[in-house]
């Protein structure tokens, strides 16, 4: 990888991480907030605490927030080096490529296990093991259907006796399909999960395993990607995580299969109103009412049309520029703007 003056990343020619028996284990922590900005300065706080040339692994949601936090610490802390920036399932690729090869079998894409799942369809349904699933098996979406099922359960690590008592006849095709898998040497990413978990538990001596690790607002959205992040953790030195409060699944199994320490950043934030409240509850399911006073952070109206709404958007935003407020400091969002957006224009 080419490397600048600048450069964050040392992906080339690392140094292997030090035994991970070395260091004193730290507890998983997880911080966790409703505002975005405040888990990503608590995230950047935590990376401007690393040494300069100390090897760190941080893993983003996507790969461009991994290397927008990265830039914005170095642009203040001047240089760092091996900071290892990769998505979730790059991390998983890179971990269980070794044990792949070693087992012979290649990852399979979505497409290619839509394939393999109307393969199956087909050969079961000629030796007539569909049982009530015969009556919709030509249909052109069962086996793309079929496929998204296996997979949900294969990641939510439910077996095929599992399936005995709530879906019989769904045990032959899901054995079916993972005999394809084994046959054709394939694996889906459930078994490349599942791959990974086992080399990071195992002591791999990928350079990635053992190092500070950082889990950027990722989704950790089935057993099988927790038990990966469960056996990084367990080798990890540090931890720290910073899963949206509004990803409530995530927080709870990190919370139960980490055994995490969980610190909510908006319990001690200063800020209070209309607007933080709206920020902390907007999507969660258990909020409460809470009762406010007058506030001028949120105001909700209605109007009979788009266009009267139109209307009743700019005499605000007119309010607003004659109290001193810039327009270059306003914004509105609409929902479709390729197609709403003449309204607010000719109100």
């Amino acid at each position: 990888m080419k490397r600048t003056a600048r450069c964050f990343i040392a992906e080339q020619g690392s140094p292997a991480p030090p035994d991970a028996g070395i260091f004193r284990r730290m507890a998983a922590r997880l911080l966790v907030s409703s505002v975005n900005h405040r888990r990503i300065a608590r995230a950047r706080a935590w990376l401007e605490a690393r040494r300069p040339a100390e090897d760190v692994l941080i893993v983003g949601a996507g790969l461009v927030a991994a290397n927008e936090l990265g830039r914005r610490v170095v642009s203040d802390k001047g240089a760092a080096l091996g900071w290892h920036r990769l998505t979730l399932a790059q991390l998983a690729a890179v971990v269980a490529r070794p044990a792949l090869t070693l087992r012979g079998l290649a990852p399979l894409s979505r497409i290619g296990m839509h394939a393999v799942a109307a393969r199956v369809v087909h050969r079961v349904h000629e030796e007539d093991g569909l049982g009530r699933f015969g009556a919709v098996a030509g249909t052109p979406g069962f086996p793309r259907a079929l496929a998204d099922v296996i997979a949900e359960l294969r990641l939510a690590r439910v077996g095929r006796d599992g399936l005995n008592g709530a879906a019989p006849d769904l045990g032959p095709l899901m054995a079916a399909y993972e005999a394809e898998l084994s046959a054709a040497g394939l694996t889906d990413w459930a078994g490349v999960l599942e791959t990974a978990a086992g080399a990071a538990a195992s002591g791999s001596r990928d350079r990635l395993i053992g190092l500070p690790m950082l889990l950027l607002d990722v989704a950790v959205s089935s057993e099988a990607e927790l038990e990966f992040v469960r056996a990084l953790a367990a080798k990890a030195p540090e931890f720290l995580a910073t899963p949206p409060a509004s990803d409530e699944a995530t927080v709870t199994r990190m919370v139960r299969g980490l055994n995490a320490e969980i610190e909510n950043i908006d319990l001690t934030a200063a800020a209070s109103g209309a607007l933080p409240n709206l920020q902390r509850h907007l999507f969660s399911e258990k909020a409460n009412a809470v009762p406010l006073g007058a506030d001028e952070g949120v105001d909700v109206f209605s109007a009979p049309g788009e266009g009267r709404e139109c209307v009743e958007v700019a005499r605000r935003v007119l309010a607003l520029a004659r109290s001193g407020v810039p327009f270059d400091s306003m914004a509105v969002f609409l929902r479709s703007p390729e197609r709403e957006h003449r309204g607010p224009s000719a109100a």
